[in-house]
């Protein structure tokens, strides 16, 4: 990695370098990365991204480190563990960014009187991970009250944020056009639920 790189990344966001990914995944597994970066916001995984094309330099996202089984060898490029966790309900969706933990995600649901994400409430992770692999536990899943997901596109010599809808992302069991794609990075996502009583999902 070279120096000027690292300028640029700097003028960006801070950073770590030579961080041991084993220290924030939960089997504890992970050499060093090159960089480690925490992007708090769409705008600033954007703007890494952009430079790491530009750079050459590759990338990796990682949220909770949960599941994740990464080489002793470590990554040689730029990790980006997401710290987007904001979850508000907001005209009548509730939005939820992929930092964000799907556990947490489950609860703000039941504290709103919004049924149908009480079994997110038992999943470790992310909400880009959940999406990413179509979670689910006690018959639901992730995919049930999804409205859209938004998306940074990487595939274009520029990226750009998408949106998609819940029919374009071509879901499966624990599966989902995410799970096959290295050029698209979850950034958020709306989820639509029925109204419901309060003292019930709780």
């Amino acid at each position: 990695m070279t120096t000027d790189f690292a300028l640029q990344l700097k003028k960006i966001i801070d950073f770590e370098t030579d961080f041991l990914l084993s220290k924030v995944t939960t089997w504890q597994t992970g050499g060093p990365a090159s960089f480690l970066v925490k992007p708090k916001s769409s705008d600033q995984v954007l703007a890494v991204i952009k430079l790491t094309k530009e750079s050459k330099i590759p990338w990796l996202i990682l949220g909770k480190g949960s599941n994740v089984l990464i080489s002793d060898q470590g990554f040689k490029g730029v990790v980006l563990k997401l710290e987007m966790n904001k979850i508000e309900k907001k005209n009548g969706k509730i939005k939820a960014q992929a930092g964000a933990s799907f556990t947490e995600l489950g609860l703000f649901a039941a504290t709103q009187g919004l049924p149908g994400l009480e079994f997110a409430a038992t999943i470790p992770g992310t909400v880009g991970g959940a999406i990413r692999g179509n979670a689910g536990a006690f018959g639901g899943e992730t995919k049930d009250f999804l409205a859209s997901v938004e998306v940074l596109d990487c595939q274009m010599e520029t990226p750009e944020i998408r949106v998609f809808k819940k029919e374009d992302c071509a879901f499966g069991y624990r599966d989902s056009f995410f799970k096959h794609s290295q050029n698209h990075i979850i950034l958020s996502a709306e989820f639509k639920l029925p109204n419901g009583n309060k003292e019930k999902s709780e």
